[in-house]
């Protein structure tokens, strides 16, 4: 007699759901696991990094960020939409301005099929982090120097 295989031809292929836990955790900790993929941290060497590097490996995500650096670019316009005051946390104008052309770059690049999430976790740090170069004041350099590091990360 033979026998007839039913498992689905790419059944050792698919991955175990993920446990609740484990994704609670990631949601807890996904500040401190960004910074750690952003600093070049293997993600394949703990769980919570690599659900975590699944996580900013996808496009919604890719997008939100991509149009948070493009409302930064936005925010220092000398329109008159620009003037009235904002609920977020005010952006280093001088710095955004000087960087306008690195941020549209990076905003492009992170809505690409093939970004890494090195490049995608040092983009996040950089726009939730309110001590980052986004943010205070300094020269442009250091910010262009981030978004320099961001872009070719991806």
């Amino acid at each position: 007699m033979s026998s007839i295989e039913l498992s689905h031809p790419h059944a050792a292929a698919r991955k175990p759901p993920v446990r609740p836990f484990l994704r609670l955790r990631v949601l807890v900790h996904r500040g401190r696991l960004d910074r750690l993929i952003a600093e070049g941290r293997d993600p394949t060497t703990d769980p919570q990094l690599s659900l975590r590097a699944a996580q900013l490996g996808r496009p919604a995500l890719r997008a939100t960020l991509a149009r948070s650096l493009l409302n930064a670019v936005r925010t220092v316009d000398n329109s008159a939409m620009s003037r009235f005051p904002s609920p977020h946390i005010p952006v280093d104008a001088a710095s955004v301005r000087a960087c306008s052309p690195e941020l549209s770059d990076l905003a492009r690049a992170l809505t690409d099929v093939t970004a890494g999430v090195r490049g995608v976790a040092i983009t996040r740090v950089l726009i939730t982090d309110g001590a980052s170069s986004l943010y205070v004041s300094g020269p442009a350099d250091r910010l262009r120097k981030v978004l320099v590091g961001a872009r070719s990360a991806l």
